[in-house]
């Protein structure tokens, strides 16, 4: 098995990508963000960034382990092609 899931680099990269289409808030200011970057790396380290920034309560620490698996950049990758396409 390649570690991949649904398409993606693996589970917890696939779980940030739904978590950030979740909600019309969240798409709007990923939306905004990624025309605001550069290029699909700045995306990606902001990307990180911000998720890093969660509360660090049990949740939050739980959440930190799982972000570290993310590929931030196949993420960024992906939303700076939505954005081409329009």
């Amino acid at each position: 098995m390649d570690g991949k899931y649904n398409g993606w680099a693996n589970y917890e990269t696939w779980l940030a990508k739904l978590w950030i289409d979740n909600d019309q808030g969240s798409q709007e200011y990923w939306a905004e963000t990624t025309r605001m970057c550069d290029d699909a790396r700045e995306l990606a380290r902001e990307l990180e960034r911000q998720c890093q920034n969660f509360p660090m309560r049990s949740i939050g620490i739980l959440l930190l382990s799982a972000f570290r698996s993310v590929d931030w950049y196949e993420i960024a990758l992906a939303l700076k092609e939505a954005e081409k396409e329009g």
